[in-house]
């Protein structure tokens, strides 16, 4: 192992990241694993990348909008 490198190890239902600490020669936890990796296939709206595109229909016989929303 070298300084600074991580682990994700399943404590429970969770995942916790570790680092290792070279001069203390143990693992220190960072925290809990809130998201995965960035996936390259986001949706697009008007020509830029969202995390998430919704369908939203404001009403009846209105055309379906688009919401794009960044979970940042």
């Amino acid at each position: 192992t070298s300084d600074g490198q991580t682990k994700v190890v399943r404590e429970g239902d969770n995942g916790v990241a570790y680092a290792w600490n070279m001069a203390e020669q143990k693992w220190d936890k960072i925290g809990e694993v809130v998201d995965g990796p960035e996936e390259s296939n986001r949706p697009l709206f008007d020509g830029v990348q969202y995390d998430y595109v919704f369908d939203v229909d404001i009403g009846d016989g209105m055309p379906i909008r688009k919401l794009p929303y960044n979970r940042s």
